[in-house]
């Protein structure tokens, strides 16, 4: 949400800002939270800590407190992990 937006916040919440940045998403679609969840956070975490964003073109960017975020709702989204990233510099 925009930063000068000041509506209610539930109870319990915090208005946070995520700085920008372009991002990997790694994501599964909406499974069964019962049946599959293990597997499904294994599979999606695995590749999120193993990936190497220079296959891409990008290094990790963590500089100016840019963090990493999971996004769960199993039914409605799924699972995601979502990495911030920035172009590698150019090798001469």
């Amino acid at each position: 949400m925009p930063e000068e937006d000041e509506g209610l916040i539930p109870e319990g919440m915090a208005l946070r800002p995520v700085p920008e940045s372009e991002y990997v998403v790694f994501h599964h679609p909406p499974y069964d939270y019962l049946k599959d969840n293990p597997a499904v956070m294994q599979a999606v975490e695995a590749m999120a800590w193993n990936f190497d964003p220079r296959t891409i073109g990008y290094v990790w960017d963590y500089e100016g407190n840019k963090q990493e975020y999971q996004r769960h709702f199993p039914e409605g989204y799924g699972y995601a992990v979502v990495r911030p990233v920035k172009r590698a510099p150019i090798q001469p």
